[in-house]
């Protein structure tokens, strides 16, 4: 008996290309002619001759199937390497047991991984069975990672549910009070009720502001503004006007300037250069019942860049 044959079987065996079975097979075959060498050497030679074609035939069917058994194992490798490394990464952000359970299902499907189970502990898996392992694993996981979320996504309600209330300190001011912020210089100078508003100057022909609502009207605010900037502004970005009528409802307002020639002009169209002042509109249209019902608190709040201003008209 040629013991080199035993050891190409075993190798073909380690590397995927026969089964366990077809070892044991081709095993017990060069076995059996060793038992039978008192026979004579002509039968020896007979049947080691036979049996070897019988090993040979059986490498060469298998290895017409070696094409796809590399592929398998190569995708074996892929996926169990990208497992493992999905599974390094939750490590690495706390979702321990979601990691290990990863780590493990990509390590059971690595062939060599496999192979130095058997051969270390005598411990081997079917392919079927590690397949369907690593799915159950990988189910585990999610729950796992999903489960993680959840306990982080309440533990945010939680908090913020139960934090503090942020309340946005007020400036108070007065009409007339300068106000300094960080590029501009003001005051209020006026604050009105009036269904028609008309600009300061007129003209044979200028533009003004009508409410096409009789229930409505406008209540506007006149603010006296000064660019201490080195650079020119717009004077749409000076400030944002709202009111508040009994704490309950507000209104927004849009600006207009005064012009000589039209009587209003767009203020996002004009420029106010450093170190001079402009007078800007703030038209906000409300409920004729604002005006008239004069016991019911109003609140004008002009919004700058770096603060709030909160004028009490009443």
């Amino acid at each position: 008996m040629n013991y080199s044959d035993l050891e190409k079987l075993d190798e073909l065996k380690s590397k995927g290309i026969i089964t366990e079975e077809e070892f044991n097979e081709q095993k017990k075959k060069l076995l059996n002619l060793r038992g039978e060498t008192a026979g004579g050497a002509t039968k020896i030679n007979q049947d080691v001759g036979k049996d070897n074609v019988v090993v040979n035939n059986t490498v060469n069917v298998n290895s017409g199937q070696s094409t796809r058994i590399g592929f398998l194992t190569v995708l074996g490798y892929i996926i169990g390497a990208l497992t493992v490394v999905v599974g390094l990464s939750e490590i690495v952000q706390k979702n321990i047991i979601a990691g290990m359970l990863l780590m493990v299902g990509g390590l059971m499907i690595v062939p060599a991984f496999n192979n130095f189970l058997d051969k270390k502990f005598h411990f081997k898996l079917s392919a079927t069975l590690r397949i369907i392992l690593f799915l159950i694993l990988c189910c585990v996981s999610s729950c796992s990672r999903i489960n993680a979320s959840h306990d982080t996504l309440d533990k945010i309600s939680y908090d913020d549910v139960n934090a503090p209330a942020v309340t946005e300190e007020k400036y108070y001011i007065n009409l007339g009070e300068t106000i300094t912020s960080k590029d501009w210089e003001m005051n209020i100078e006026s604050v009105q009720f009036s269904q028609r508003v008309d600009p300061p100057k007129k003209d044979m022909y200028y533009e003004y502001y009508q409410v096409e609502n009789s229930d409505n009207t406008y209540l506007y605010i006149v603010l006296s503004c000064k660019n201490i900037s080195t650079l020119s502004l717009k004077a749409s970005d000076i400030a944002s006007v709202s009111i508040k009528y009994k704490d309950n409802y507000k209104y927004t307002s849009f600006s207009t300037i005064p012009d000589s020639t039209l009587g209003f002009s767009y203020a996002n169209l004009t420029d106010v250069k450093p170190l001079t002042t402009q007078k800007i509109y703030y038209l906000a249209e409300v409920p004729k019942v604002v005006e008239d019902d004069a016991n019911s608190p109003i609140e004008i709040n002009i919004e700058l860049k770096d603060k709030t201003l909160t004028y009490k008209y009443r």
